[in-house]
């Protein structure tokens, strides 16, 4: 794969190619987790779990030297190559239980911490994976509740916070649903759904360069008619 040429500070156009190799070793996970569960009957639950976990095999980008090409034109070229130059711990925690004070009422909740640690091998050049934090959140909880009032009516509500991604630049934020179900028959009923009610839109992801775009998701609301056949 080449990329399209940039300027370089030589006044030369530069092209990364981007190649495979066949000496590249798939990806391998080794994970330990423990956990333990606490149940009140019916009532309520918790469960804690904890984890670690080795990656090896990681890929890399290796630079190559570059190298001056005079035929079609002039031009640098650089060499990117897939390596195996990665390796990284894991860690984490979940934390999740529910609790229904009444039979009509119930409450559930989680929360997760992840934190990961980068070793780059001493020879490589991919400077960039030595701070990788995997993409993702170190820590995440939710909250939701369900409660049926009345015969024929269910109501919901959802609070939900991520963490920032750090290596993407992804504001941490917060997330409230909320959502009211009205029953007018065995198999059809009527919904009122709201999404994302704390702000008019937020980022959860971004891309890198033109292979993936960052996208704001916005604050909804609906009405549906559900009908069970």
């Amino acid at each position: 794969m080449v990329y399209p040429p940039v300027p370089s500070p030589a006044g030369l156009p530069l092209f990364v190619v981007f190649e495979g190799t066949p000496a590249t070793r798939t990806e391998t996970l080794v994970d330990a987790e423990a956990g333990y569960r606490i149940e009140i009957g019916t009532v309520a639950s918790i469960d804690v779990t904890g984890y670690v976990g080795r990656y090896d095999h990681l890929l890399t980008r290796e630079t190559g030297i570059p190298i001056v090409q005079f035929v079609p034109s002039p031009r640098i070229v650089v060499t990117s190559l897939v390596a195996n130059e990665l390796e990284a711990t894991t860690r984490g925690l979940e934390i999740a239980g529910y609790w229904t004070p009444v039979p009509s009422w119930r409450l559930d909740g989680s929360y997760s911490t992840f934190h990961v640690t980068p070793q780059l091998a001493p020879g490589s050049q991919d400077l960039m994976a030595a701070t990788s934090d995997g993409d993702a959140p170190r820590a995440q909880w939710q909250l939701r509740t369900t409660v049926s009032p009345v015969t024929r009516l269910t109501c919901g509500a959802a609070v939900f916070h991520v963490g920032p991604l750090e290596q993407l630049q992804v504001a941490a934020y917060t997330r409230v649903d909320i959502n009211a179900e009205w029953s007018l028959a065995r198999r059809v009923s009527i919904m009122v759904i709201g999404q994302n009610l704390l702000h008019a839109a937020h980022a959860e992801f971004v891309g890198t360069g033109s292979v993936l775009l960052a996208t704001q998701i916005p604050r909804s609301a609906s009405v549906r008619l559900r009908w069970v056949f």
